[in-house]
């Protein structure tokens, strides 16, 4: 049987996409856009953020593996066209989205905290998913 995983993938695009996604969450968290709203609801002010460079080491990693795992999803499915690549991100985001929604219910998080944090997870995946349909298979 052949393997579900393959390491054979353009890792350009792989780790383009887990820049993308830091890209995206400094734009996304960013104070005109939801970072502030995102503060408030979290409770912090503008001085309580003390980015630690570890911190974006982690968050980078974890792009990283999203990016490798949806990026084999997609090679697997055989998603081929910027549409069906998009359509799979949307779907792993919607995965991402009842997980958080299980999780922040249980956490009595605010509706607007669990949408700006949820709805990045869809955007950034159904984004990247579309550029894993056109990129991978060329």
């Amino acid at each position: 049987m052949e393997s579900l995983i393959t390491f054979q993938l353009n890792w350009v695009a792989v780790i383009g996409a887990a820049v993308f996604s830091m890209i995206l969450g400094f734009i996304w968290y960013a104070e005109p856009v939801f970072g502030k709203a995102w503060m408030k609801e979290l409770g912090f002010k503008k001085s309580d953020l003390n980015p630690n460079p570890v911190i974006y080491l982690f968050t980078f990693l974890g792009a990283l593996l999203t990016s490798f795992i949806l990026a084999n999803v997609i090679l697997l499915v055989n998603a081929n066209t910027i549409v069906n690549g998009a359509l799979v991100g949307l779907m792993f985001g919607l995965v991402f989205l009842t997980g958080m929604m299980m999780s922040f219910a249980f956490e009595k998080r605010t509706m607007r905290h669990f949408l700006i944090d949820s709805m990045y997870q869809v955007v950034y995946l159904t984004l990247i998913g579309g550029m894993f349909g056109s990129f991978l298979f060329n």
